[in-house]
């Protein structure tokens, strides 16, 4: 079994997070960049069996099991709707594709507790 670890604060580095996700899962160059191409690449392009964990951004906000990102600004807002569009896709994907499975590890597994 395959095991691959997304760190979500690894996101900035990239264009977008579908690059992320294409350079971390290494999808192929025609991935499209798209909730509908990461589901025909997870039930098509990567071998199985794979579990991925995707470990959540080490950011400070009062809720540290969220998936969504703290902040106000629009790229921001935007961004934490696209993690969690991902997140549920991987979910989905998780139950309905033989040999893959994900979890979601949120940063209060690995200590970090909101500043006050």
């Amino acid at each position: 079994m395959t095991i691959t670890t997304l760190y979500e604060d690894e996101i900035s580095r990239f264009d977008s997070i579908h690059h992320w996700l294409q350079h971390a899962l290494e999808l192929p160059d025609w991935y499209g960049h798209n909730l509908d191409a990461l589901w025909d690449c997870l039930s098509g392009c990567i071998a199985l069996p794979t579990e991925i964990h995707w470990v959540a951004a080490g950011r400070n906000d009062p809720n540290p099991d969220s998936p969504l990102p703290a902040g106000d600004s629009d790229i921001e807002q935007k961004l934490a709707v696209q993690i969690a569009a991902c997140i549920s896709l991987f979910e989905e994907a998780a139950e309905q594709i033989e040999g893959l499975s994900f979890k979601y590890i949120p940063r209060s597994s690995f200590g970090f507790q909101p500043l006050m």
